[in-house]
């Protein structure tokens, strides 16, 4: 057999009578699993033979290094030796410097290949332990870590490590890490080490689904047999390695135990961005929106756009044959954010010229917006470009929303100011320079505050809240909600009840923000009652009461302590009477769950029968968090005056609709469908609207992360999370005039695609698992109003059976070999279709609409 040898200095506490010496079996094993008893992994197993040099050095030899490989034919982790690259790799000796039981220094041949030294490395932190109970702080293998030592009948120590920390973190949002870390360490009378057993357990816990990953390894040293050593090197620690260097004829370097940033070196293997789109070209077709396959399609994309050179993603943007996924290209370059996507998209796009395509242009800019990455130089060079002259106003609107909410996020990873402080007086001066009628202006500068979402804009947007005309104060009003609870402080309260509470003057939709904050903002009794009393005041506030009683009775549905407030105060106010409670509006506002940590909230806005702003926010929750990952928005204005006399007080005359939209926290230029009447009635008369269109289509990159995590044994596991969606949201609306009806249809199809895999790879072995989690969810949201007589006003949510699909991969290989080992499962949930009950008062309209036979 053909042995290795390897040459182990330790230096011990001189008040340490732990005794070193003899023939150890070591190994070290890891494992790969998820819900089934399958694992991939791999073991390398040796022969260590210790010797105690003084009471400072040990010298280690390592024969019979082999590993052992997981086969299909070998389930549950039984190993079978196999051949690999470490057959043919020398070992040369290294020494070890300890102080008081804690590894300083470890000397090692500069000519080590990587594979060998993390098994060195995983050696030498087994043997670093105390051996009285104490706790405290060490750095090893895995980070520095709490460490509780507790010492049991003088011959057994336990070892627990906890919250370790590396010098490289990441978040993880879309699921948790619990990990565990312990080791044994066995002595037999006398103190001469008998054992030492290290085992650690990561769990990766993905969100919205029950399949964990677990990574697993284990090293262990056990004893066998006494051994005697003849070599002598000296006692003092300079004076052993300059005659190990002359002995063995290596250069000695130093290293420590602290985990490698990045993974052992192994050949990387990158597609070429311009083969894998061919590869992708029907799969992203345009007539696959909102599909898994569009998604997954786009994933592989992403992960080669990656690593992609300017030259080849500049090209492939040119080609012809990308001319129909052009569009879909740019979505997954904004996503990506390297200094090469960014550089090839902005070439391709030409945004400064006359020749640019606007499709194109917002498609990547809105794509930038949404995706995690925030990439310092990107948004520097887009906030260079916003203070030059674009002539196209959705083209700049659409710059300065990305602008700001790329800001936004930077920052708030970061904690770097620098850039946000800049926008924020860009947008500052713009906005006051923007001419007192022109609405659009307000709108693009108090939007950006919104995307923003800085407290250090609160100033502004109360100024202009108060201030405005009443379609800049709601805009306004919007930013000031966007801010958040921790921003709205007593001078935000007491704008808000100014709004909520003053006759005319302020734009309904601005009242019914204020309304919203106010009640979001834990009042008080006299808040409270002061928000109550909006039932007494006289005009047309039918519909803001009726909000009003729609949002009391949600948040109540949740909150207890609130419900018996509010009926305290209706009480003792006099208001708890039919006058009062029963308004007969149309207006509403509740919530339905959808899933188990998601659920579904609107609110519709109505407004001389007609819906003025309606949202419906999709919601995920995160342990006692609430992301709101996407927002439709429906908005009309001036549109009373077709089907009722009534005047609304304090509404724009501006006669307009569109739909809005917020993806990730970052809202869109509004998607206008007609302004001014001239252009309504030519949608009436045509009919150009009642055939279902397109309104927005995309791939987004929801989530990406990685996040590295070192194991004692050397090696460092890859955790990779992403989410990509592939949407498609498309609307129509028929309006009748002699029939006085209008009837409506929002739908909305999502391809989504969620890829969570651990990693290892090693120079002589790679293992990986994999779980796909694909759906197709839908939801629809369909009105029909009825104005001929009485009015009436039907709203429908629906949403179609999704079937959800779980895959499973596990990969193993060996590289320099032939000895691959896959292994997949895949199934699949139905999840029924349902339409939601929205509230007693929807239900009556809907059956006066649609009377049962």
């Amino acid at each position: 057999m053909f042995s290795y040898c390897v040459i182990l200095v330790l230096a011990i506490s001189k008040a340490s009578s732990v005794i070193y010496g003899g023939s150890y079996k070591l190994s070290s094993t890891l494992e790969l699993s998820d819900s089934d008893s399958n694992p991939v992994g791999y073991q390398i197993t040796a022969a260590a033979k210790i010797q105690q040099i003084n009471p400072q050095l040990l010298l280690v030899k390592l024969e019979g290094i082999k590993l052992h490989f997981a086969t299909k034919k070998l389930p549950n982790a039984n190993f079978k030796e196999s051949k690999s690259t470490l057959d043919s790799i020398e070992s040369t000796p290294f020494f070890v410097e300890i102080s008081d039981g804690i590894v300083k220094h470890l000397y090692s041949s500069s000519d080590d290949d990587p594979s060998i030294l993390s098994i060195k490395k995983g050696l030498a932190s087994l043997l670093q332990f105390q051996t009285k109970s104490s706790e405290g702080r060490e750095n090893d293998l895995s980070g520095t870590c709490d460490v509780k030592y507790e010492v049991i009948d003088n011959l057994q120590v336990n070892k627990l490590k906890s919250n370790c920390q590396t010098a490289k973190e990441s978040n993880l949002w879309g699921g948790n890490v619990v990990s565990s870390r312990s080791s044994e360490i066995n002595l037999e009378s006398g103190n001469k080490l008998l054992s030492v057993v290290s085992k650690e357990e990561h769990v990766l816990k993905p969100s919205l689904s029950d399949f964990d990953i677990h990574i697993l390894s284990k090293m262990e040293l056990i004893y066998e047999a006494d051994y005697a050593s003849k070599n002598s090197l000296g006692n003092d620690i300079n004076k052993v390695i300059s005659n190990a260097e002359k002995e063995f004829g290596h250069k000695y370097t130093a290293h420590n135990l602290s985990p490698e940033v990045s993974n052992t070196k192994q050949k990387k293997i990158t597609n070429k961005f311009s083969g894998v789109v061919k590869d992708n070209l029907k799969a992203l077709n345009e007539k696959e929106f909102g599909t898994k396959t569009s998604a997954i399609a786009a994933l592989n994309i992403l992960s080669a756009a990656k690593e992609a050179s300017y030259d080849d993603i500049y090209k492939t943007l040119k080609s012809k044959s990308s001319k129909k996924i052009r569009g879909q290209l740019v979505d997954i370059l904004g996503g990506v954010q390297t200094e090469e996507s960014h550089k090839a998209a902005m070439k391709f796009l030409n945004l400064t010229s006359d020749n640019y395509n606007l499709d194109l242009c917002e498609r990547y800019l809105w794509a930038l917006s949404i995706s995690p990455a925030y990439e310092k130089t990107i948004i520097q060079d887009l906030l260079q470009l916003s203070q030059k002259e674009i002539s196209d106003l959705k083209l700049y609107e659409t710059l300065i929303q990305t602008v700001s909410s790329m800001i936004r996020k930077y920052s708030e990873n970061t904690k770097d100011n620098e850039l946000l402080e800049k926008a924020i007086e860009l947008f500052s001066e713009k906005l006051k320079n923007c001419k007192k009628d022109d609405d659009v202006c307000h709108r693009i500068y108090l939007k950006s505050f919104k995307n923003v979402a800085s407290p250090r804009a609160l100033n502004f947007i109360l100024e202009y809240a108060l201030n405005g005309s009443p379609s800049v104060g709601m805009r306004a009003m919007r930013a000031l909600w966007s801010l958040g609870k921790n921003s709205w402080n007593e001078e935000v309260i007491k704008t808000c009840e100014r709004i909520l509470l003053t006759n005319g003057s302020y734009d309904s939709s601005a009242k019914t923000i204020a309304l919203d904050i106010l009640l979001e903002s834990n009042p008080t009794d006299l808040v409270l009652a002061k928000i109550l009393s909006v039932l007494r005041q006289k005009g047309n506030l039918k519909e803001t009461k009726e909000y009003l009683l729609q949002r009391l009775v949600q948040i109540s549905e949740k909150n207890k302590s609130f419900e018996k407030q509010v009926k305290s105060i209706l009480s003792s106010e006099g208001l708890n009477h039919y006058n009062y409670l029963a308004q007969g509006g149309l207006s509403t506002a509740f919530e339905r769950r959808f899933m188990e940590q998601g659920f579904l909230s609107t609110t519709q806005e109505v407004m001389s029968g007609i819906l003025k702003q309606g949202y419906v926010h999709v919601n995920l929750e995160d342990n006692d968090t609430v992301h709101t990952v996407f927002t439709l928005g429906l908005f009309s204005n001036g549109l009373g005056s077709f089907i009722s006399s009534d005047d609304a007080s304090g509404d724009s005359d501006v006669v307009n609709a569109g739909l809005e939209l917020t993806v990730n926290g970052v809202e869109f230029r509004p998607f206008v469908f007609f302004e001014g009447n001239g252009e309504l009635m030519g949608h009436v008369f045509s009919g150009t609207g009642s055939t279902l269109t397109p309104a927005y289509q995309a791939v987004l990159l929801l989530e990406d992360d990685l996040v590295k995590i070192p194991l004692a044994i050397g090696q460092i596991v890859d955790i990779r999370f992403s989410s990509v969606a592939s949407v498609d949201l498309s609307g129509k609306i028929e309006i009748s005039l002699w029939g006085r009806t209008a009837d409506s249809l929002v739908q909305n199809r999502a391809g989504i695609i969620k890829r969570v895999g651990a990693t290892v790879a090693s120079p002589f072995i790679r293992c990986e698992i994999e779980h796909d989690i694909t759906a197709e969810p839908q939801l629809s949201l369909t009105s029909y109003t009825e104005f001929y007589d009485k009015m009436a006003l039907c709203l429908q949510l629906q949403q179609p059976e999704t079937v959800v699909e779980y895959t499973s991969n596990k990969h193993e290989s060996i590289l320099g070999t032939k000895q691959k080992v896959k292994k997949s499962r895949s199934t699949k949930t139905k999840v029924p279709g349902k339409s939601y009950a929205l509230n007693s008062k929807n239900n009556e309209m809907c059956n006066v609409l649609h009377p049962s036979s």
